[in-house]
């Protein structure tokens, strides 16, 4: 058994297949990065990210059925729920993977850094930051937070988190 025939499912797989194969391993990689970052995207940016993952989930869709017609006849799963689910988890893991992953990758690298101060209770705190149990318990209902991390023009990229005094 040979390495690609683990990474593509064939001992000589085409360039297509090498190319498909790695696109879904960077995404996959994208998107665990993106789920695991502390990451504020842009609105403009959500919004990009948003058309961006929706045309990719139709182009998936579009080969999925393809491949469907082709190859996959004979299953037995209803065509219409395989489409679905290739057009919802291709839109939703190519929204997470652009959006948080790339977004948050390209800001830690290129952003300037930045410190922003959040009043509690006046304006929304990113609910998803990772912080432990008694950080968490720590920080007020009321007051001021400080974050500090790097900002570009994908957001806010947050590196630490500190109760403003």
């Amino acid at each position: 058994m040979s390495w690609a025939w683990l990474l593509t499912g064939s001992q000589t797989p085409s360039r297509a297949r090498w190319i498909v194969n790695f696109c879904f391993l960077a995404l996959c990689a994208s998107a665990g990065y993106g789920f695991w970052n502390d990451f504020v995207p842009s609105s403009a940016w959500v919004d990009a990210g948003m058309y961006i993952s929706a045309a990719a989930g139709l182009l998936a869709t579009v080969a999925a059925f393809r491949g469907y017609k082709r190859w996959y006849a004979n299953v037995r799963a209803s065509k219409g729920f395989i489409l679905l689910a290739v057009l919802l988890t291709g839109s939703l893991m190519t929204w997470l993977a652009l959006v948080h992953g790339v977004g948050g990758l390209a800001t830690t690298v290129i952003g300037e850094r930045h410190v922003i101060t959040v009043l509690l209770g006046e304006r929304a705190f990113p609910d998803y930051l990772c912080v432990s149990e008694a950080r968490f318990d720590a920080i007020p209902a009321q007051g001021t937070v400080r974050l500090e991390g790097k900002q570009s023009a994908f957001g806010f990229a947050i590196s630490k988190v500190a109760i403003a005094k």
